[in-house]
């Protein structure tokens, strides 16, 4: 199979992948696929340049939500803060980062992202959501398209490192079982974050006339996730298998929800959502977009390993 293309990088939500079987003729022999809940086995980039308004849309707002968040710093030789940058979407500051004005060891606020002198802060990687977006899919989406969706995500914005890939194939059998039980225990903590409080999600509350988690959809992931990495250390993949598939109709609900919420923000902020509705929307799908990520990524894992056994 060939090499991924030197012009694009890896990033959260994107997997390189071989032509399947009836793919169309002249379709490339691997390429990268973008990952999204409509499509969680991945669409073809070469099918995303022929994909409808809606679904090019939906694909980057997906992958800009996984792989960036609201510039905050310190950051050294960031030149685009010589003017006040608004640091989160819509204008809005992100939550954990240092107000202007605030008082912080040799460094200067500015519009909300913390300049530092050298050896003080890293250099900046990210910028305005245009620029990352044009990066990403300038070969693949006409400009009007990618203006359209940079205009949701105001202020600068910061690259989340790329996590390391991890080929089970290579690995030992002790080392497969450490990485599947790595995955469960890290999805199981997202979801004990999500147990409600005081009525809520915590500050995740679910966009008007939706529903987040239910103590029962939390239940059934725990449980479910308990009795997988029993089975794991048993090296019994096929009930690790089995016991996950409870989590299937849990996870295939958040994914509609999703597709729903992208779907309004994108179409109805700017005419009929409050800032205030819009900034609940964009934290529901962070939230449980990187919870549904963490579960295909379980699920890939489970299926590969009862192979590779």
């Amino acid at each position: 199979m060939p090499e991924p293309s030197g012009h694009m990088r890896p990033s959260r939500g994107k997997v390189w992948r071989g032509m399947a079987v009836g793919a169309a003729v002249g379709a490339p022999m691997a390429e990268w696929c973008y990952r999204t809940p409509r499509f969680p086995q991945g669409l073809p980039s070469s099918a995303l340049s022929q994909a409808t308004h809606a679904i090019r849309r939906e694909t980057m707002i997906v992958w800009f939500q996984a792989n960036h968040i609201p510039a905050q710093g310190p950051y050294f030789g960031f030149a685009e803060a010589t003017q006040a940058q608004r640091a989160g979407a819509f204008g809005t500051p992100a939550s954990n980062t240092m107000p202007f004005g605030s008082s912080a060891s040799n460094t200067v606020p500015l519009g909300g992202v913390e300049i530092a002198g050298l050896d003080q802060g890293r250099f900046f990687d990210g910028g305005a959501a245009a620029d990352l977006l044009k990066a990403e899919f300038a070969r693949i989406v006409e400009e009007p398209l990618l203006t359209e969706v940079a205009g949701l995500f105001e202020g600068v914005w910061e690259v989340l490192p790329s996590e390391p890939p991890v080929d089970l194939e290579t690995q030992t059998p002790a080392q497969r079982s450490e990485t599947i039980i790595a995955a469960l225990d890290d999805l199981a903590e997202a979801v004990r974050k999500l147990v409600p409080q005081h009525g809520g999600i915590g500050h995740n509350q679910p966009p008007e006339g939706d529903l987040a988690l239910t103590q029962d959809d939390q239940r059934v992931i725990l449980k479910a996730s308990a009795d997988a990495r029993l089975a794991v250390l048993s090296s019994d993949y096929d009930a690790a298998s089995l016991a996950w598939e409870a989590t299937k109709p849990v996870f295939d609900n958040i994914a509609s929800a999703l597709c729903r919420h992208v779907d309004a923000f994108a179409k109805k902020y700017a005419e009929t959502l409050a800032i205030p509705a819009a900034l609940v929307t964009v934290d529901f799908i962070g939230v449980h977009l990187g919870l549904w990520d963490k579960a295909l990524i379980v699920t890939t894992m489970l299926e590969l390993l009862k192979h590779l056994h």
